[in-house]
């Protein structure tokens, strides 16, 4: 196998699939030759907006962290069958009579783990993943309007 040099398309300068201005123009998917792009990248870049950010972000966090924290309380109020509880021994106390959904579904390995979470742990997470799926729906939508526009749709 032989390696060969990168030859920019348009230019000899090294950065020019960005203009020779990397910090103010990006091609992260190498697909802008010579500027014949700029329009579809400023299109996407134009798909962004403050607003509409924070509204997502904290929106989907704030709403995965009350869904999650609900599910977990709900998940912790499952109460023991008659066949559970006469297992126990000692008999337990008020907290003995409860068990968890996702124990009883699940088993007494990851089933117990997460029944024994806290429910602001619970919350924080979801929260957490749910402003991280929000923020990458946004990429993902400036990304198809780059495409579809190199594309002519």
């Amino acid at each position: 196998m032989v390696a060969r040099a990168f030859v920019p398309l348009c230019t000899p300068y090294v950065n020019g699939y960005v203009g020779n201005n990397p910090v103010n123009f990006v091609d992260p998917l190498g697909l802008s030759s010579c500027g014949q792009n700029e329009d579809c990248l400023q299109k996407a870049f134009g798909s962004y907006s403050m607003e509409k950010s924070l509204n997502g972000i904290l929106g989907f966090g704030i709403g995965s962290a009350v869904a999650g924290g609900g599910l977990q309380i709900w998940n912790k109020s499952a109460k023991k069958t008659a066949e559970e509880a006469a297992k126990m021994i000692g008999g337990g106390g008020r907290s003995g009579d409860y068990t968890s959904y996702t124990r009883r579904w699940l088993g007494g390995g990851i089933g117990r783990t997460i029944g024994r979470l806290g429910i602001g742990t619970i919350a924080k997470y979801a929260g957490i993943l749910g402003a991280g799926l929000s923020a990458w729906m946004m990429h993902y939508d400036a990304l198809m309007i780059y495409l579809e526009c190199i594309n002519g749709r």
